[in-house]
């Protein structure tokens, strides 16, 4: 999220409309184990004229 914001400011667009919020886990094939979520998130930014 901080990187869509970001990147959403140095194009000059204050707003940012989130488009897909995904959770992915990454549990291997011996079973899961601590800090294997990997969060993607993809938006559009945007401003009003």
């Amino acid at each position: 999220m901080k990187k869509l914001k970001i990147n959403a400011a140095e194009n000059g667009c204050p707003f940012v409309f989130i488009t897909a919020d995904k959770d992915i886990d990454r549990k291997g094939f011996e079973g899961g184990s601590w800090g294997q979520l990997q969060s993607i998130k993809k938006g559009i930014g945007y401003t009003y004229n």
